[in-house]
Order: C-alpha cells, then sequence, then structure tokens
C-alpha cells in the first residue's frame, strides 16, 4: 500500500529534518544504506500480531509510534539481510480516509506546488 524513499533534497531535506541531528529511524538508515529506497508499508488489521510474526522470523522493530489515523505504525529491521524497514501500518478507518485524501488530491495534479502541507 506504500512505499517511501528518502531523497538526498526537498529543500535540504527539509532543512535536515528541521535541523535535528539527533538518531532517528530515518537517519539512521541513512548513515547505514545512503539515499534511496527507505521502506515499504504494509496494510493490515493486527499490528501486534503482524510484528509478532516478523519478529519469529528474525525482524527487530526500529521504531514505533501512534499516528492520527489510529493505531501504531511499526517499521521493522531485518539488518543487513533487506534493503530497507518493513513498516506495519494499522488498517483503520481513518488510514483508509486519509490515503484516499492523498489520492484524490494526485488526480489532477499540474506538477505545481510538489511540497505540500497534508496533515
Amino acid at each position: 500500500m506504500q512505499m517511501a524513499y528518502v531523497v538526498k533534497d526537498i529543500h535540504a531535506a527539509m532543512d535536515w529534518w528541521v535541523r535535528d541531528d539527533r538518531p532517528s529511524v530515518y537517519k539512521e538508515l541513512v548513515d547505514r544504506r545512503g539515499y534511496g529506497f527507505h521502506h515499504v508499508g504494509i496494510a493490515v488489521d493486527d499490528v501486534p500480531l503482524e510484528r509478532s510474526r516478523y519478529e519469529a522470523r528474525g525482524y527487530a522493530a526500529a521504531f514505533e509510534a501512534p499516528v492520527p489515523s489510529g493505531g501504531t505504525v511499526c517499521y521493522l529491521d531485518a539488518g543487513d539481510h533487506e534493503p530497507g524497514f518493513i513498516e506495519l501500518i494499522p488498517a483503520t478507518a481513518g488510514m483508509d480516509e486519509m490515503f484516499t485524501r492523498y489520492w484524490r488530491a494526485s488526480v489532477d495534479w499540474n506538477g505545481d506546488h510538489p511540497v505540500r502541507q497534508f496533515g
């Protein structure tokens, strides 16, 4: 349902993520592997259950945070065995509404204003 990439410049990576050089799930992957693919997002009904299944296969949770669309996302890392993270996204009605809004905004987009607020 989603793929994300870390870019070399998008207004100098939004002014280096608002001038904060502390560790983050994004900075650590860039430091480890460079720019490019970051994660693939998978919508799931039960994040804790799917997380435990991935952990049983050797993945480790690298990051988790509550999201405004409901529930908590979790980034899973398989170390050097995968090119990036797997993000487990709670499949909620709020998530569906949010991604539908993003899609609708993209339908008639003509390329103007590529960086826009979405929250």
